[in-house]
């Protein structure tokens, strides 16, 4: 699942077209952009074995709260086992496609390791090693532990419609080890709430509850799990650019190429586009020429677009999309090392 990433430069846009006339002079294009780890890992470590601490039978919870309205419940419909297999399986699914790591999910065990990296005993690092031998794997990665709460309620928005909106809060505690070593290569916890919007009060009924809530919790444990994953592994993911659409006739050429995915023809009308008299539309060109050389997944020659931009009409979205490419550009050094040497999955 590609990832949605939001940059500051569309809070700027966003202003923007408050305030701008109703008749846009700019569009949105989607582009998807490889993003790199949050950390850095040793070549060494390219076969993870994945395990959760909730290895006992899939029995209803008696402790995990969840709300709906005012009213505070004990879960009675949905186990944390098959959260917990949500979640690193939704992992695996990220992480094996991507090809830094070869990935496999141990569930054919039942042990509880701790929940804090302190009270690992040379008993659980000897078990871990076992796992890994099974699996060919350099390192386990152990979900330790996981709660979460969710609650329900039903609010009236701007124009007198009911949305019924969810959110489910999860807390989870990750372990990277290396049991070979033994070393403890990263430890994360996360705390997040994510927002669904289901139907208004689908969570009256107990049957159509349970099943409601069921979808819900699971689709946010597939969010936490992909949430470690962006940690230590390259990922792709969604954005969006701008694009000026009018100004001269060779923007709006240029505009109706792009909408047909034909960015070389596009740039050939917006070069053309830089000889205006008017220093706004060479701007503009040079901007939509920065766009399609990063759409083509050049970088370098993007950012030069961007600073001729930036120089003919210094404003803020202009500086702000090559603020943007500087920073992709700096990203890119970090992800050829980390893709350097890519492990095809079985």
């Amino acid at each position: 699942m590609k990832q949605r990433k939001f940059s500051s430069i569309f809070l700027v846009l966003l202003i923007a077209s408050i305030f701008l006339p109703s008749c846009k002079t700019f569009d949105y294009f989607q582009i998807t952009v490889l993003e790199p780890a949050e950390i850095f890992l040793p070549d060494s470590i390219s076969k993870l074995v994945l395990y959760h601490n909730f290895q006992q039978p899939d029995t209803n919870s008696t402790s995990d709260l969840y709300k709906i309205f005012d009213d505070i419940k004990t879960d009675s419909c949905i186990g944390n086992k098959s959260l917990a297999d949500t979640t690193i399986y939704s992992l695996s699914d990220l992480l094996n496609p991507m090809g830094r790591f070869q990935v496999s999910c141990f569930d054919s065990f039942e042990y509880k390791f701790p929940k804090s990296a302190e009270q690992f005993t040379f008993t659980d690092v000897g078990i871990l090693k076992q796992m890994c031998d099974s699996c060919f794997a350099d390192a386990v990665l152990l979900l330790a532990d996981v709660t979460r709460y969710d609650k329900y309620d039903v609010y009236s928005n701007l124009f007198g419609h009911y949305i019924g909106a969810f959110e489910v809060m999860i807390t989870s505690t990750w372990f990277l080890i290396n049991p070979y070593t033994p070393k403890l290569l990263d430890k994360k916890v996360f705390r997040d709430t994510f927002y669904f919007e289901v139907a208004p009060m689908a969570l009256i009924e107990a049957e159509e509850a349970c099943r409601v809530r069921n979808e819900v919790l699971h689709e946010a444990f597939v969010l936490a799990g992909q949430q470690y994953g962006y940690r230590i592994s390259p990922y792709w993911a969604e954005t969006d650019r701008m694009v000026f659409k009018s100004g001269n006739k060779f923007l709006k050429n240029g505009y109706n190429q792009a909408r047909n995915g034909e960015w070389k023809n596009a740039a050939h009308y917006w070069k053309q586009g830089l000889a205006d008299n008017d220093q706004k539309n060479q701007a503009k060109a040079a901007f939509n020429l920065a766009l399609a050389s990063e759409m083509e997944g050049l970088l370098n020659p993007a950012l030069e677009w961007a600073k001729i931009s930036y120089l003919a009409f210094p404003d803020t979205i202009n500086g702000m999309y090559k603020t943007i490419l500087e920073k992709r550009l700096q990203q890119h050094e970090a992800l050829l090392i980390q893709m350097k040497n890519p492990q095809p999955p079985e």
